[in-house]
């Protein structure tokens, strides 16, 4: 069965050749590689077309800069294959991922199995954390919500995709939340393989910058979902709570805006005080929501 292994580039010269090599060096090798250029101004068309003359099963795609959601729906569009890896252009996959991925699927009624990634540090050098995904299968809905299932991770079925209406191209981040928070709302059916099969990079140095940015999308995504997902019993469990929280919480600090947050929570049924903890909860029991916001504010500004 071919597998489409699709790969937005935007300036990713530093990185791209090991992303290509980690999928070249598959043992399952029924895949074509579609890499779409995103307008990089530097030499990551050059080192894909080097890649292209020596395999046959790269293509390389180009549009205008319009993100990776686009990206990833022009390969989607152009793709042959019935199953779909979506990889970011700094991620190395592990050389038995598709093989065992696929085989997963080819024995199981699921649209897309899960299994668990590794987070390295920028060289690749420093393991910094696990994330599992062993309760997917149980409650697809909650865990998505609660986990952050990345781009990489998954093996999906092609058509899967397509029918929950692709990639949402007017986010710039948290696109695979929402993605993956569409699907488990259309019942797609998905599946947990335990291992390790994604290596992905943490870039710290725009860590904090960039958590500011994913939360914002983070609350157009709920905002867009809310109805829908209210609709169902993971949005009374307590890490779901937690994570619908800290979206709004996150940004409210940074804003010095409690009114937001506080209504928000209200349409959510959350109760704050009980999200937080330690020293943060005593502060809103005490003072309220809106004291700890602005002392979080004021501390954050030193």
């Amino acid at each position: 069965m071919l597998v489409s292994v699709i790969i937005p580039c935007f300036n990713a010269e530093k990185y791209i050749s090991e992303t290509l090599y980690s999928v070249i060096n598959q043992s399952y090798n029924d895949i074509e590689i579609i890499c779409v250029d995103n307008g990089s101004t530097d030499k990551t068309v050059q080192i894909v077309n080097s890649f292209i003359s020596e395999n046959k099963n790269i293509v390389l795609l180009h549009q205008p800069v319009k993100g990776a959601p686009a990206a990833r729906n022009l390969g989607l569009q152009m793709s042959k294959g019935k199953y779909v890896q979506f990889l970011d252009s700094d991620d190395i996959i592990t050389p038995d991922k598709l093989e065992k991925q696929i085989n997963f699927l080819l024995k199981s009624d699921v649209d897309v199995v899960v299994s668990d990634r590794v987070v390295y540090d920028e060289s690749m050098n420093q393991l910094i954390s696990y994330h599992t995904f062993a309760d997917i299968e149980s409650d697809p809905l909650a865990t998505s919500i609660s986990k952050i299932i990345i781009t990489g991770n998954p093996l999906y079925l092609r058509s899967v995709i397509i029918e929950a209406g692709s990639w949402d191209e007017t986010l710039d981040s948290a696109q695979d939340w929402e993605l993956h928070i569409r699907l488990a709302l259309k019942r797609a059916k998905f599946g947990y393989l335990k291992g390790y099969f994604l290596k992905s990079r943490s870039h710290r140095a725009s860590l904090s910058a960039n958590w500011i940015h994913v939360s914002r999308s983070g609350m157009k995504v709920l905002s867009a979902l809310r109805k829908k997902i209210a609709q169902h019993d993971a949005v009374q469990q307590s890490l779901v709570q937690k994570k619908i929280f800290y979206c709004y919480f996150d940004v409210a600090i940074v804003d010095n805006d409690s009114k937001t947050i506080s209504s928000e929570m209200k349409l959510w049924n959350i109760k704050p005080i009980l999200q937080l903890s330690g020293m943060n909860k005593l502060i809103a029991r005490i003072f309220g929501l809106s004291v700890l916001i602005k002392l979080r504010y004021l501390m954050r500004k030193k």
